[in-house]
């Protein structure tokens, strides 16, 4: 009996490893899900507006994450904006996170809640908004950060990812921006309130700018300006989210907000007892005035809440907004 040529046998070890025996297997390619993905600039991003998770499903890879923590909510004085932690090349250096390897599995996504405003009450009586909700990505090795401090009437802002401004009163400063155990954060504080005879909230603080102080009325501080972030425009993403996401995260405002720059995290506005100020660029609450209630700050855009106004009465202040996830890899 003749042997058998096992040269092209699919079953030899050479048709399965290659001729010599010695060729590398191709490796899995990358494969991820979760939030909403799209493509944008020669990048695959996932955005999380909600808590969720961030599956790779196959291979490994090097990816770039940007994450940005709940507002504060406003008071007489606008709440800070929540911090932010970002590997982005536009991210501060001194502050940047470093790009992240990844396996196979389910990494969790904890989007943080903006703070409530505090609601109508009595001209003379101290309020105080809410704290907003810190951000979390459960990478091997996890980042987080915190939440904006809140506005307040008649006493200091809240610490947090940028701070809460304050209003006049005893002490009436500004809340700082924390950094958490893990560097890396960026915010700025709270402005302080006014000094004149009436009462009037300082700012909150921004992402790239603390928020301003109250001064003479008709003149409370204006919030602090959220940075820019090239990475995300508004115009850019905006189109590519699913119509109920689009829908979820506050339809075209959040999209105006964020710009062709991708201006995100501002500042609340300070309230006053004539008229508010505008709150910091990226989506910060509006203050109010004599009759006004402070405006909410833009969803998802982790901005903080616009002061009330404030006579013989404290108007309702603006809520914070939730935070935000994009996870992109090329």
């Amino acid at each position: 009996m003749g042997v058998r040529s096992l040269g092209n046998d699919p079953s030899s070890f050479k048709y399965k490893f290659g001729r010599s025996g010695t060729e590398a297997v191709s490796p899995e390619p990358f494969s991820a899900s979760g939030g909403s993905k799209f493509t944008l600039g020669g990048f695959t991003y996932h955005l999380f507006h909600t808590s969720g998770a961030f599956s790779v499903d196959g291979g490994t890879g090097t990816v770039d994450y940007f994450l940005l923590g709940g507002g504060g909510g406003g008071s007489c004085a606008g709440g800070g904006s929540g911090g932010c932690r970002s590997s982005f090349p536009n991210h501060p250096a001194p502050l940047r996170g470093s790009s992240v390897s990844l396996g196979p599995g389910p990494y969790a996504i904890t989007i943080g809640a903006g703070g409530d405003g505090s609601g109508q009450g009595g001209g003379s009586s101290q309020s105080l908004g809410t704290a907003g909700g810190h951000s979390n990505i459960a990478f091997p090795t996890a980042i987080r950060v915190e939440g904006g401090g809140y506005g307040a009437f008649l006493g200091d802002g809240g610490n947090g990812g940028s701070g809460g401004g304050s209003s006049y009163g005893s002490p009436g400063t500004g809340g700082s921006a924390d950094t958490p155990p893990q560097p890396g954060q960026r915010g700025f504080g709270g402005g302080n309130g006014g000094n004149g005879p009436l009462y009037m909230g300082g700012g909150g603080g921004g992402l790239s700018q603390a928020g301003n102080p109250g001064q003479a009325s008709p003149n409370p501080g204006q919030g602090g300006s959220g940075a820019a972030y090239p990475e995300i425009p508004g115009p850019g993403v905006y189109p590519l989210l699913p119509s109920p996401v689009q829908s979820a995260i506050g339809g075209t405002a959040w999209r105006d907000a964020l710009g062709p720059t991708g201006l995100i995290g501002g500042g609340g506005g300070g309230g006053d007892n004539i008229s508010g100020s505008n709150g910091g660029g990226g989506g910060g609450g509006n203050g109010g005035g004599s009759s006004t209630v402070g405006s909410n700050a833009v969803t998802n855009t982790g901005s903080g809440g616009g002061g009330g106004g404030n006579d013989s009465v404290m108007r309702e202040s603006g809520d914070g907004s939730d935070g935000l996830c994009i996870i992109r890899y090329s």
